[in-house]
C-alpha cells in the first residue's frame, strides 16, 4: 500500500500524447482518467436541529413584560391578564429553557439581545438532536454535508470498494474535537451543503485522526468555467478495475474541482523534450476547450515519428501524483516547412479515410491539393510521390497497392 508520504509528494507531472481526444461532454474541459481522493465519512453525526415556531399571544406578553419591566414574576402577569399562575409560570419557564429568558429566584429577567431578537421576528426557536451526515476531504480540507430526502444526493459508498492507500490529515487538525472543528466550519460558513436547519454539531468526544483512507476514482469530466455541474466521479477498486464502480457526487469540493482544473491546466512540460515555440493556448471549439501547440519542423517530425496523425485532434493525458487527466489538444506548424509536414500526414488520413473502391490516382492529386490548400501553400509544396512514399514509411501497403494497381498491373 503507498504510504501517506508518497500521497502528499509533489513531483513534476508526466505526459502522454493520445491518438485520439477524450470523448468529452458539452462544455467539456478535461477527463478525469484517475484521482486518489482522501475520504473521511462521518454517517451519524449528532447535531442541534433549529426549529423555529410563531410566539403565542402569552408568550409574546410574557416577553414584553420582561423587557418592558426589566424582569417581571408570574403572579404580576395573572394581576394583569387573569390567566392562572401556574399556566404563566409554565410559559415563561419555557421560554427560559428556550434561551430567550433568564430566571433568577421568582423573577424573568430578559437576556440582551435575544429577548428583543425573538419578539421582533415573532419566531422563537427550539433544538433538537438529529443526525446529519459528512464527508471531509482531507488533501484539499473540504466539508460537505448530505441532508437526507428525496433528490439528495448520498455521500460516497466507501465501504463498497477497497481502501487505495492512507493519506495524512492536516497536521493542525489532528487530535482536534470533531464537534469543535464542525462548529468552527459551520460559523464561518465553510460547510458546502449544510442544510439551513443545522445550528451546531454536539460533542461526541471523537476526535480527528492522523490519516484519512484514501480511495481511487475515474470517469469524471471537468467543464468549462461558468458551466460547472456537479463534479460526479466513480470510485472503483483498482486490482479489478473491470468492476464496475460506485458513481459519487463531489458537489460543493470547489478545491477538489480547482486541483483537478489545476493539472488539466499544467502543460509548460508537455512538448518536452522539444522546445517549445509558444504558450499552449486554449480555446473552444464545438464547445469544448482545445488545447493549440505550436511546434517546428523538429517538432512535426518528433511527433510523425511517434505515430501521431499531427494534423488531427488529438488527445494529451497529464499524470500528477493524485490524479490523471486528459485534455484534447492540437498541433500548429509554426513555419512553411513544418506545414508541409502537416500538409502531407493530412493527405495520408485523407486517404485512409477513403474506400479502398474509390482510391484513384486522381484521388491522391485530389487529397494533396486539399492538403495545401488548408495549410496555405503553394500547390508544389506537397507531391503525389511523396504521399505515396510516406504510405509506404508508414506501412500502409494496402491503400498504396491499390493507388498503384493501374500502374503495376496494367499489362495492355
Amino acid at each position: 500500500m503507498t504510504d501517506a508520504a508518497d500521497v502528499a509528494s509533489d513531483a513534476e507531472p508526466t505526459y502522454r500524447w493520445l491518438a485520439q481526444p477524450p470523448n468529452l461532454p458539452r462544455y467539456g474541459y478535461a477527463e478525469i482518467t484517475e484521482a486518489l481522493v482522501p475520504i473521511l465519512t462521518w454517517p451519524a453525526v449528532p447535531v442541534l436541529k433549529r426549529v423555529e415556531h410563531g410566539l403565542s399571544v402569552v408568550e409574546r406578553f410574557v416577553l414584553e413584560a420582561a423587557l418592558t419591566l426589566q424582569g417581571v414574576r408570574a403572579e404580576d402577569i395573572t394581576e394583569i391578564t387573569g390567566i392562572p399562575t401556574d399556566i404563566v409560570f409554565r410559559v415563561a419557564d419555557r421560554l427560559r429553557a428556550l434561551g430567550a429568558l433568564d430566571r433568577v429566584d421568582d423573577t424573568f429577567e430578559p437576556i440582551e439581545p435575544v429577548t428583543r431578537e425573538v419578539l421582533t421576528s415573532q419566531r422563537l426557536p427550539e433544538y433538537h438532536q438529529a443526525n446529519l451526515r459528512f464527508m471531509y476531504l482531507a488533501d484539499t480540507d473540504e466539508l460537505i454535508a448530505y441532508d437526507s430526502g428525496p433528490g439528495t444526493p448520498d455521500p460516497p459508498l466507501v465501504h463498497l470498494v477497497p481502501v487505495a492507500c492512507q493519506a495524512p490529515v492536516p497536521a493542525g487538525l489532528v487530535g482536534r474535537s470533531r464537534a469543535t472543528l464542525l462548529n468552527e466550519r459551520i460559523a464561518a460558513g465553510r460547510v458546502a451543503g449544510l442544510p439551513d436547519w443545522v445550528h451546531a454539531a454536539v460533542d461526541d468526544d471523537v476526535r480527528m485522526p492522523e490519516t484519512s483512507p484514501a480511495y481511487r476514482c475515474r470517469r469524471g469530466h471537468l467543464k468549462s468555467a461558468g458551466n460547472g455541474a456537479a463534479l460526479v466521479l466513480e470510485l472503483y477498486d483498482g486490482d479489478n478495475p473491470e468492476r464496475r464502480g460506485r458513481p459519487c457526487s463531489f458537489d460543493g469540493a470547489d478545491r477538489l474541482r480547482e486541483r483537478l482544473r489545476a493539472c488539466a491546466d499544467a502543460l509548460d512540460g508537455a512538448l518536452r523534450p522539444l522546445t517549445p515555440v509558444s504558450q499552449a493556448e486554449a480555446t473552444v471549439r464545438d464547445d469544448r476547450t482545445v488545447r493549440f501547440f505550436t511546434v517546428t519542423t523538429e517538432g512535426a517530425r518528433y511527433f510523425g515519428d511517434q505515430g501521431l496523425p499531427i494534423s488531427r485532434p488529438l488527445g494529451l493525458s497529464i499524470r500528477s501524483t493524485q490524479a490523471i487527466v486528459a485534455v484534447p489538444a492540437r498541433l500548429a506548424p509554426a513555419d512553411p516547412a513544418a506545414a508541409g509536414l502537416f500538409a502531407l500526414d493530412h493527405a495520408v488520413h485523407h486517404m485512409l479515410e477513403t474506400p479502398l473502391s474509390e482510391l484513384t490516382p486522381q484521388t491522391a492529386a485530389q487529397a494533396v491539393a486539399g492538403a495545401v490548400e488548408i495549410h496555405q501553400l503553394p500547390e508544389t509544396a506537397v507531391t503525389v510521390d511523396e504521399l505515396r512514399s510516406e504510405l509506404w514509411r508508414r506501412r500502409h501497403f494496402t491503400p498504396l497497392y491499390t493507388l498503384r494497381a493501374a500502374e503495376d498491373f496494367d499489362y495492355d
